[in-house]
């Protein structure tokens, strides 16, 4: 969903004061374009409710893909700095647990964790290095 989302509606709709009419042709045709090959666009209807979306809350899906991006490094940093000792299952717990926080908490928080972590021994090697 994310490639589609995020190139659907036309740079500037909101701005120029288009339509959900007008911004739709060009967003269907986006959505099939940035869609790796072999998976099918949207349906209109959904390609409408994005365009309808991004018209009235412009900011949302940049908000939306810097979030994105910031949880990934922080994923990436976890995992490089403790190895074996990371479980995705665990930075899922550690990222959603407060809910709702700024990425500046969010960051903090995680780092903590990181640090916790990183105190722990890390686990046996197993053949086929999972837990």
């Amino acid at each position: 969903m994310t490639a589609w989302a995020c190139s659907a509606t036309t740079p500037g709709a909101p701005r120029a004061w288009w339509s959900t009419p007008a911004c739709t042709p060009s967003a269907v045709a986006r959505a099939g374009a940035a869609l790796p090959r072999g998976e099918h666009a949207p349906g209109t209807n959904n390609v409408e409710n994005e365009v309808d979306r991004y018209i009235a809350w412009p900011g949302q899906a940049l908000g939306y893909k810097l979030g994105q991006r910031e949880i990934l490094r922080l994923r990436e940093q976890a995992q490089r700095q403790l190895g074996r000792r990371f479980r995705l299952a665990d930075f899922h717990d550690r990222l959603l647990e407060n809910g709702p926080v700024s990425l500046a908490v969010l960051a903090e928080r995680l780092h903590a964790w990181i640090a916790g972590e990183w105190q722990k021994p890390e686990p046996p090697l197993t053949g086929t290095g999972q837990r």
